[in-house]
């Protein structure tokens, strides 16, 4: 009896070993929770209150209404009506953080990284709406 204790117990203590090689194995895989999909949140009015002034980058809208800007920092896509917008999305490039504030004038977008920043900011403060990168 004492040799099939030693036998399970032997059993029990390679499988735990093989669990645990496998787990380090998937989690280099899948990679840290820091590069995990993130969720963008829209402050109320009055969030952010100068930016610096830059060119236009307004592209043709792309769909009824909808634009999207891609800079190095990620995408973000405007809905944009004949005298307001609203921002539709905020994707952050891999290693990139989001950032969103919004008043009754404008929508600022900035993605950061490492002391880096891009900013796109939609302005509906005077039709039509305008779109501007800084970075």
């Amino acid at each position: 009896m004492a040799v099939r204790v030693r036998n399970a117990l032997g059993w029990v203590a390679a499988t735990c070993l093989a669990a645990g090689v496998a787990w380090l194995g998937v989690r280099g895989v899948l990679g840290p929770p820091e590069n995990a999909p993130q969720a963008v949140s829209l402050p109320g009015p009055g969030a952010d209150a100068g930016l610096p002034e830059a060119s236009s980058t307004r592209r043709p809208p792309q769909g009824p209404g909808g634009q999207t800007v891609a800079t190095v920092g990620g995408e973000a896509v405007f809905d944009l009506g004949p005298v307001t917008a609203r921002l539709l999305s905020a994707t952050p490039a891999r290693g990139w953080e989001v950032d969103v504030a919004q008043d009754e004038r404008r929508i600022r977008v900035r993605f950061t990284q490492d002391g880096q920043s891009v900013t796109v900011v939609c302005s509906f403060a005077q039709p039509p709406p305008t779109i501007r990168t800084y970075r």
